[in-house]
Formats: C-alpha cells, sequence, structure tokens
C-alpha cells in the first residue's frame, strides 16, 4: 500500500498494518520479504537499531518498490536527519521521546517544503525519481504540495511527561497517529516492566482519549491476534504488529518442537 493509499484508508477510518524491521541484517530484500507477508507499511528502528542512512535508505527504497509505505524511526532530532531520510523516500516518521508540543511543532517545520517549514528542495533525488517527474514549474508547485500532505507522523508516548502533555502534543496539526511504548512508559511511571499495571493502562486510555478529540487515528503496538481484537473495539486504525526477531523467536519454537519429536 502506498502512502496515499494509506492515508486515503486511515481519513476513511480504516486500518493499517505494518511491521518494524530492527537489527536482523542489511540486506534490503528483507522488506521485500515482509512486503509479501501483506503488510501496509514498514517502519526502519534508527532509534534502538544500528542502522545507516545508506542503510536506511536502501530499505526506504526496497519498501517503496514493493509497494509498502516505508516509516523510519527517529534516532536523532535534527533538520539533516529528517531531511536526509526523507530525500530518501521515506513516508513517515514514529517519533520517540517526545515529550511536549514545541517538539512537534519543530519537526513538523523540518519536513515540511514552504510555505508550510523550511525544508530544503532537492528536486533530484530519490523522493522525487531523480529528477523524471518534474519536466516544468507547474510539476515542482504540484510536487512540493503533494510531499507537504503526505508526510505520515505517528507520536511514540512513553514518558509521564507525553502522557500529561498529550492533549497539547495531538492538537499539533500534521499529527497522523500515535503508539505508545509500554516498558519505558512503565518505567517512567515507576513501575518497570509492568505494562500491565493500572498507570501503564490508565495513560494509554488518555492518549487514546485525546485522539478522539483531535481526530487523530488511534494506533498502537500489538502482538497477538486477541490484543488486535480488543483495541479495534476502542478504535485502533494504525497497527505496528510485532518486529522481525519477535518472527524469528517464534520460528525458533517451530524448531524446538520439531527437535522434540526425534
Amino acid at each position: 500500500m502506498d502512502i496515499t493509499r494509506l492515508i486515503e484508508t486511515i481519513n476513511n477510518k480504516g486500518a493499517v498494518i505494518g511491521t518494524c524491521i530492527t537489527e536482523t541484517g542489511r540486506n534490503p530484500q528483507i522488506a521485500r520479504i515482509f512486503a509479501n507477508f501483506g503488510f501496509d507499511f514498514l517502519i526502519i528502528e534508527c532509534e534502538h537499531g544500528s542502522y545507516s542512512i545508506e542503510t536506511a535508505s536502501d530499505f526506504i527504497t526496497m519498501a517503496k518498490l514493493s509497494g509498502v509505505a516505508p516509516f523510519v524511526k527517529i534516532g536523532e532530532y535534527s533538520y539533516h536527519t529528517f531531511a536526509r531520510y526523507l530525500d530518501a523516500g521515506a513516508d513517515g516518521f514514529i517519533l520517540p521521546r517526545i515529550r511536549k508540543k514545541d517538539e512537534v511543532i519543530q519537526v513538523m517545520e523540518w519536513i515540511k517544503y514552504y510555505p508550510d517549514g523550511v525544508r530544503g528542495y532537492s528536486p533530484g533525488a530519490p523522493h522525487c525519481n531523480y529528477g523524471f517527474d518534474i519536466k516544468n514549474s507547474a510539476d515542482h508547485r504540484d510536487f512540493i504540495a503533494a510531499k507537504n500532505s503526505n508526510i505520515f507522523i505517528v507520536i511514540q508516548f512513553e514518558t509521564r511527561d507525553a502522557i500529561e502533555n498529550a492533549d497539547e502534543i495531538l492538537s499539533v496539526p500534521g499529527v497522523d497517529s500515535v503508539v505508545t511504548g509500554p516498558c519505558d512508559l512503565s518505567m517512567s511511571l515507576g513501575c518497570a516492566g509492568d505494562v500491565d499495571n493500572p498507570l501503564v493502562k490508565d495513560s494509554v486510555k488518555k492518549v487514546f482519549d485525546a485522539c478522539k478529540k483531535h481526530n487523530v487515528a488511534i494506533g498502537n503496538t500489538a502482538g497477538d491476534l486477541e490484543e488486535i481484537k480488543k483495541q479495534l473495539k476502542e478504535g485502533l486504525q494504525f497497527i505496528w504488529y510485532k518486529n522481525d526477531y519477535i518472527f524469528l523467536q517464534n520460528s525458533q519454537k517451530e524448531v524446538e518442537a520439531v527437535k522434540a519429536i526425534f
């Protein structure tokens, strides 16, 4: 699913599902394999992962060629970090460690072209098909307008400060969805590792309530079918389903089962 269809699906109150590429390899064909799983988007882990901009760029290219929207989970907040991923073709970002509204406003300024922001324009970069799609000044204007409206932004809520500021954070124009970071959130709330603690559950509910208030798509991480069913009843639209190493761990259990019979 390309980014235009993904945004249309979200706007029409549909749901999309994707997964995350973390540390399992550098071969961009991983993105192609996950595209064949039927995922709508792929998240490239650049906060906790060790991927360079080159590797991330290869994943982005392969995802787009395979018909899947590539998102980058950002690891560093600077204008040039966002600009390089966008020029490589990233369709959006997962924003971890966000704590307050001003941080989101700054990101929005970095990722948007004039007049909505300060992003520099490179019409010969991959995101613009190396300039082959630009024939005249009208094409430039249409491309800039399209890009400004088609960058998908997901806020990750994982601190007490973020929860307390959820209403203000989600009031920023251009925020499309949310996810929570239950492990970090539990630490911030003083119940490290207890992701089922009422403090964590109440915090997630506060985020979801703020989503409904500001017409932001409810999203979250999910690890099993029953969890997804439960959250769909709460309005879940953006589903981050497991990640690459969890799929491998599940396969390891199958190997154990095979070894147990001989």
